[in-house]
């Protein structure tokens, strides 16, 4: 019953959504998206989203983060995750001449912007002559904004693992206490519950390794980056939501979403056109 639940759901939500966002055969190309998950979720967490965009035409690459449910946690680093994106997701669409748009969640925009630095479609056709793709927007979707060398660890209140997230030193690996306060608070039920049970632990060492330079850091995503706040999130809350733009340096267009922290789950809809939205507002490449 909870999976027939959940894919009635979807049928809803596509069925409302399809007849506006239906590519017509004579329309152009879309950007490829890649989605980079969050930190305990895996990509079936984002089906309702990556299934509404590919409806509207988009077509969509996701794959869980190496260092979610790693058999070898402690080998884990945010270096891995993002040489994993960037070496066996974004290299291979862009050397098919695909344009790409990144989006991330959560942990997934530490992983994502470093995996896409130096791969805007402008840089690479500007430095290197290539007239094929490349990366062509980032959205971030209430996503921590690292600097060059710090951890996500580095960016918390004290430098400290929240009161919700187990830390477990023995086997290094990372559990959320209170995963439906925290992540899934205006997710219906059963949805909410099946979202749950769908968690995967997270290595330690995924929160505490630096990270690379970010993408959302380079000239050539001006006019190409966004960043959707999610107003409800209490996994990072919207105070530091807004002070990770702030400290970025960098402009940005800023939209907001009254969802928590899983707006993929709670509002799909409405995500599925703000993206879309945001997409075609970017500066051309």
């Amino acid at each position: 019953m909870l999976f027939l639940n959940k894919f009635v759901l979807l049928f809803t939500a596509l069925h409302v959504f399809i007849s506006d966002a239906s590519p017509t055969p004579a329309a152009k190309s879309k950007p490829t998206v890649l989605v980079v998950c969050g930190a305990w979720h895996q990509p079936i967490h984002y089906t309702l989203f990556t299934a509404l965009l590919e409806a509207a035409g988009y077509p969509v690459v996701i794959q869980a983060n190496p260092s979610l449910n790693s058999s070898t946690p402690k080998t884990a680093s945010t270096t891995n995750d993002a040489n994993f994106v960037r070496n066996s997701l974004l290299l291979p669409l862009i050397a098919q001449g695909k344009e790409v748009l990144v989006v991330m969640h959560s942990y997934g925009g530490i992983v994502g912007a470093a995996a896409a630095y130096g791969l805007s479609k402008t840089e690479l056709k500007t430095t290197k002559g290539y007239t094929g793709g490349g990366v062509v927007g980032l959205i971030h979707l209430t996503t921590f904004l690292t600097p060059n060398g710090a951890s996500l660890l580095s960016q918390l209140p004290g430098q400290m693992y929240p009161s919700w997230q187990y830390v477990d030193n023995s086997t290094g690996q990372i559990t959320p206490l209170t995963p439906k306060q925290i992540f899934y608070a205006d997710v219906p039920p059963p949805l909410d519950q099946w979202a749950i049970n769908a968690l995967k632990l997270q290595s330690k060492d995924s929160f505490d390794t630096p990270s690379g330079p970010p993408a959302w850091a380079e000239p050539a995503f001006d006019g190409r980056r966004a960043y959707i706040h999610c107003l409800q999130d209490q996994a990072i809350v919207i105070q530091g939501q807004d002070a990770f733009v702030a400290a970025s340096g960098v402009k940005w267009t800023v939209t907001s979403l009254n969802s928590s922290h899983t707006a993929f789950l709670s509002e799909p809809i409405k995500l599925t056109a703000m993206v879309i939205s945001l997409l075609a507002g970017f500066t051309p490449s």
